[in-house]
């Protein structure tokens, strides 16, 4: 690759920005604020360890791609180069077949589904999927084929991205000072009983389990900003990743933090749909109407920057025969070139679509209340099998991110005892930090899971009236717990040669 083609420390930064989800504070502050039952002090809080914990996170990185220089695998080499072949085998399909497909999978539907909330209209299922399909084999030939069209592209819509991140802001704070709205001033007097409608979840049976309940709703938020390590390669100088992965990440946490305080204090739910109850935002539509609009090229751009690094990944896994149909493909793929790595990749996604497209439309059902139709447009449905598909999308981008941080502790965990002979004191402290924070918050996860279960079998017990559909989705959000573990660590320890995938020149 010519030299004046890679990727400036500051165009690295952009790519962390695009590639970390950023916009996911706008799907997930109200899920935070109920989780904290209305509470605002909880609700930051989860955003300040949250960020301690990240920060943490990408400190212990810096130290891991030290020994890595030439990774260009990001947590699936790190577990190579750590871990046994076993975990490295999890890692790799985790990412390879889970992680980036379903990823590719969620954020175009999301972006419709947030079309829908603006404007109004329906759509089938199966014309969302071929929508949702057709920006990605735009994004994986155009972006994947080439780098400097994908920097390009991550510099604009990037930009974009981030303008509701600043304008949102300074919309609630104007409403509040115009007395449009009052500010909220509930900050440390949890109320559970305003929050739902159907049971108290585990979560919500006490603070303390609603804290730890709303920190994997923040992570969300950052989800995807490891995806960058895999472009060290493509960097002028591959020793700025790390740095670049700080910087971004502490943008990205600053902007978000600031967007749901404002939400928290002017809305009541949190969401930024509530705006459009105000008479500001009702004599001013266009001034929702962009807000939301920017937000879904937000969303494009999280499938923009994922596939800059997904092309790099696969290379070279192609390159040493470690995915499918790399022997076919191999000569077909090098890092100027990558058609092979942009065929698999459009075949996997392609893949991905037709199962969970007709799955997830026709073989689910809502557990989310998107049944009720579009909130701003009463009587306004989201379409045939919408409902469905966009339950089903939850469940995978949950159940993904969390699986996602589990890949992460075994990096981490795996590079602390490599390093015990040598002790590097930053690397074992902000190391033992990551691993801790996380671990609780997966603890949190997988307790809850089960005790939804068991509080939702037991409010169904004591009332037959009680929905069904909720039953339902918390035994189906178990199920899909132990599916993905499965998926995850149901194989054999194959030997590979573990040398070759760190000094192969792709």
């Amino acid at each position: 690759m010519k030299k004046n083609h890679k990727l400036s420390l500051f165009s690295a930064i952009i790519m962390v920005i695009s590639t970390s989800i950023g916009v996911g504070v706008f799907i997930k502050n109200s899920q935070i604020i109920n989780a904290v039952g209305g509470a605002i002090g909880f609700a930051v809080l989860a955003w300040v360890l949250s960020i301690f914990g990240l920060i943490s996170i990408v400190i212990t990185f810096k130290y891991m791609m030290k020994q890595t220089p030439t990774n260009s695998l990001g947590m699936v080499g790190w577990n190579l180069k750590y871990n046994s072949n076993y975990f490295f085998q999890a890692a790799k399909k985790f990412m390879s077949y889970i992680h980036m497909p379903i990823y590719f999978f969620v954020f175009p539907i999301y972006a419709i589904m947030t079309l829908q909330n603006t404007f109004g209209f329906e759509i089938s299922w199966w014309q969302c999927l071929l929508i949702s399909f057709g920006v990605c084999l735009w994004f994986i030939i155009f972006s994947g084929r080439f780098i400097v069209v994908a920097n390009v592209t991550n510099w604009i819509i990037s930009f974009l991205k981030y303008i509701p991140l600043l304008v949102v802001p300074l919309i609630a704070f104007a409403l509040i000072g115009r007395g449009d709205v009052a500010s909220q001033t509930n900050w440390w007097q949890p109320n559970y009983d305003n929050v739902t409608t159907h049971f108290k979840t585990f979560s919500q049976l006490h603070i303390s389990l609603g804290l730890l309940g709303s920190i994997p709703c923040v992570l969300f938020a950052f989800d995807g900003f490891y995806a960058t390590a895999a472009l060290q390669q493509q960097m002028k100088k591959p020793k700025d990743c790390a740095n670049a992965m700080l910087i971004g990440v502490l943008v990205v946490s600053t902007l978000d933090l600031l967007v749901s305080l404002s939400l928290l204090l002017a809305t009541t739910h949190g969401n930024v749909d509530d705006y459009w109850a105000f008479a500001f935002i009702t004599n001013n539509k266009w001034i929702f109407y962009i807000i939301k609009i920017l937000i879904v090229i937000g969303m494009l751009a999280i499938t923009n920057g994922l596939v800059a690094g997904a092309i790099v990944y696969y290379t070279t896994l192609i390159k040493n025969d470690q995915v499918i149909f790399s022997k076919l493909l191999k000569k077909h793929t090098n890092i100027d070139k990558p058609w092979g790595s942009i065929i698999l990749c459009l075949f996997i996604t392609f893949a991905t679509y037709l199962v969970l497209g007709v799955v997830g439309s026709l073989a689910f059902f809502d557990t989310g209340n998107y049944l009720s139709g579009i909130s701003n447009f009463p009587g306004k449905g989201y379409g045939l099998h919408m409902e469905n598909l966009y339950s089903f999308c939850d469940l995978l981008s949950n159940w993904v991110g969390v699986f996602a941080f589990v890949i992460l502790v075994l990096a981490i965990a795996g590079a602390i005892k490599f390093n015990k002979k040598e002790r590097i004191i930053p690397l074992i402290i902000f190391g033992s930090i990551a691993i801790g924070f996380i671990c609780i918050c997966l603890l949190d996860i997988l307790v809850s899971t089960v005790g939804d279960v068991v509080l939702a079998s037991k409010a169904y017990a004591n009332n037959h009236n009680f929905d069904k559909s909720i039953l339902i989705g918390t035994i189906v959000q178990f199920a899909s717990l132990i599916a993905f573990s499965l998926i995850l660590f149901a194989h054999k320890n194959k030997k590979i040669q573990n040398s070759t995938l760190f000094r192969h020149k792709i």
